[in-house]
């Protein structure tokens, strides 16, 4: 059993040690390392990959606030293909959104 999979139930805590809810349940890659979790509480999926289990919590390096605006999805069953670029793009971007402006700016420039 990959071990991302007895997260669920474990508090998760934010990148200051807030409260954001509990694992409800785990998106795993074909090799068992978590993609997403899914808090029930706040309808989000938060990036499993920068997550770090101890002591019964998951903690996560973003903050409450981003993750409550997430985008919102009812279950992992919803979740499709646009949806999950879409929250990449969210997590990505920041609380300010400045890193998906940067990276829409410097698109063009690119391109030339």
């Amino acid at each position: 059993m990959p071990e991302a999979l007895s997260w669920i139930g474990m508090r998760i805590d934010d990148a200051y040690g807030a409260r954001v809810g509990v694992v409800h349940d785990v998106y795993l890659e074909p090799d068992g390392s978590p993609r997403w979790i899914f808090t029930l509480r706040r309808r989000v999926l938060i990036p499993g990959w920068d997550a770090i289990p101890g002591a019964g919590r998951v903690w996560v390096p973003y903050p409450r606030e981003l993750i409550d605006s997430a985008p919102k999805v009812w279950s992992l069953d919803d979740m499709t293909i646009e949806f999950e670029a879409q929250t990449r793009r969210w997590y990505a971007a920041g609380k300010d959104h400045s890193g998906w402006a940067a990276h829409i700016r410097s698109a063009p420039s690119e391109r030339e």
